[in-house]
């Protein structure tokens, strides 16, 4: 039976901007390039959204979806580690579950969800999906129902997942900038009609659009971006602010004039990201790392010829292509031209290294309760005390087990040590035969100027709202605030908290929270998730945009 709305506000508009972070908002705002914005913050409740642990993008947007941590969803990363299988898998939509969007759903309220990632493949709901980041292509079913891709398409003909085309063979550079920045508003542009299409067609109750490439600007130009960054550039940042951020700040201004045409805010819109950014400067090669530590074995097997292998070597074509090719490119060429293919013994390794993004993940092959124990003690304390040659600072924030961050259904397949790398630093997991234990994040030949960081953000206006000011959230606390919002039940297996203190008192007095119990959903195995088919698909997918 769907359980209905209690109250009259059946109408709420969401915005992600994915990786925004107010230290770049703020004095986007302050130059005058976000108006629309400062006007939002004035009416409501704003503040720093911290990000889940990892601040991955499928981890984080899972966790908001569901309301759940990455331990009760089993996503921590673009893939899931099979320790039985000794190989991954890409994430999607289906290891989620139950979302905040089929609740809505269950209660009667139509909706509009595009470009949120993690909604592939598109799972049924009352109203339309079009989704995002990790759909392998636009040849792919992306939306529900299935046949509203070729109505969006005949709408917004220029329609595409994620505009990320020619930027890993493009250098970012002084000179390429502009070109860039204005793809990236052109992206924007083109995902504000699509929005505008949905709710003038479908007139959804609860909307939700996703801008992904204020991530991508970010990523390509945290360094001119960043005061705190040595090449940072008033000039070119002005220019980011004029071009793209002052586009996203009439679109985000334009879709909530479209959401409530009358100009009265009669329901919530709700602007989140999933994660923030800060400064980028060093990857550390954890796998590289566990090899040097004798917990992971190494063993190889000849494919090449050895003069081949001998004529790199002798004119050091790995250092020179490191610093000409982008780092996914740079692994591609050297697997072509050395004679060693990679292979972990098994067998005699204790310790495997994954991750690709930012936190690295550890998982240790030993089955024995206390031998497990020990090697666990011995990588957080050696790692605790690993420093930067270059610099003498420490590079590890925090080695969590998983049992201090994460609970729920997948604990048993989450990774059993995560690792949080300081400010200026990222994880690489897998062993790199050709590279050391780090690696300097160059401007020419690396895309990812900026790395993820746990600090968010977020601002809430509307009916109900408080003008409150500055309020510190969880990006768990989103989906039960939302369904209390809408006066839908709110289930005990959600790890967040409504934010009462966002709305009036009389709010709740005429609208009091409804909790329901725990319900039971069955785990998906990676055979679930995807068919190898489609993994390699996604995988490639995931490659082309620069994530792996």
């Amino acid at each position: 039976m769907p359980v209905k709305a209690e109250h009259s506000k059946t109408k709420m508009l969401i915005i992600g901007i994915d990786g925004g972070t107010w230290t770049i908002l703020e004095p986007a705002i302050c130059a005058g390039a976000a108006p629309n914005l400062k006007t939002l913050r004035e009416k409501g409740v704003w503040g720093i959204l911290k990000s889940t642990i990892p601040a991955i993008t499928p981890a984080a947007w899972g966790a908001f979806q569901t309301g759940k941590n990455p331990g009760a969803i089993g996503v921590y990363d673009f893939y899931r580690w099979s320790a039985k299988e000794r190989k991954d898998y890409p994430v999607n939509s289906t290891c989620l579950g139950k979302t905040i969007w089929q609740r809505f759903s269950q209660a009667g309220l139509t909706c509009g969800i595009l470009n949120v990632p993690m909604t592939y493949p598109p799972q049924p709901v009352r109203g339309v999906v079009v989704s995002g980041l990790l759909t392998p292509s636009l040849e792919s079913d992306f939306t529900y129902p299935a046949e509203f891709k070729e109505e969006l398409l005949r709408a917004v003909p220029d329609y595409d997942i994620l505009t990320f085309k020619r930027l890993q063979k493009q250098k970012i550079t002084k000179r390429t900038i502009r070109d860039f920045v204005n793809q990236m508003a052109q992206s924007v542009r083109m995902r504000t009609r699509a929005a505008e299409y949905i709710i003038h067609t479908k007139k959804p109750d609860v909307m939700m659009v996703q801008f992904q490439s204020n991530d991508v600007i970010q990523h390509g130009l945290w360094h001119f971006l960043d005061p705190a960054c040595p090449e940072y550039s008033e000039g070119l940042r002005n220019f980011v602010f004029d071009v793209f951020y002052r586009t996203l700040d009439f679109s985000i201004a334009e879709i909530v004039r479209t959401f409530y045409p009358d100009g009265n805010l009669s329901g919530g819109v709700f602007l989140l990201s999933d994660h923030g950014f800060a400064r980028h400067r060093t990857r550390f090669n954890l796998g590289n790392w566990l090899v040097r530590e004798g917990l992971l074995k190494i063993r190889s097997a000849r494919l090449l010829k050895v003069e081949v292998s001998e004529f790199a070597e002798t004119v050091h074509l790995g250092k020179i292509l490191s610093y000409l090719l982008p780092s996914v490119w740079h692994q591609k060429v050297m697997r072509k031209f050395y004679p060693q293919y990679i292979q972990v013994d098994w067998e005699h390794s204790r310790a495997f290294a994954t991750g690709r993004c930012n936190e690295g993940f550890i998982h240790i092959l030993e089955e024995d309760p206390e031998k497990k124990d020990s090697i666990c003690r011995k990588i957080i304390d050696a790692l605790l005390k690993q420093r930067d040659p270059s610099t003498s600072e420490p590079i590890i924030e925090q080695v969590y087990r998983k049992e201090e961050i994460f609970k729920g259904a997948y604990l048993g397949q989450m990774p059993d040590l995560v690792v949080c790398p300081c400010t200026g630093y990222s994880i690489t997991g897998a062993y790199q035969f050709e590279k050391g234990l780090f690696e300097p994040v160059r401007m020419k030949t690396d895309f990812h100027l900026g790395k993820h960081h746990r600090d968010g953000f977020y601002m809430a206006a509307g009916e109900g709202i408080q003008c409150l000011g500055s309020s510190q959230a969880s990006l768990l606390d989103m989906a039960p605030t939302l369904l209390a919002y809408l006066g839908l039940p709110v289930p005990s297996c959600m790890d967040g908290q409504v934010r009462r203190e966002w709305f009036a008192p009389s709010f709740w007095e005429e609208n009091p929270i409804r909790w329901e119990q725990d319900e039971s959903e069955e785990q998906k195995t990676s055979e679930d998730i995807y068919t190898s088919q489609e993994a390699e698909k996604v995988k490639k997918r995931l490659e082309e945009l620069g994530y792996l």
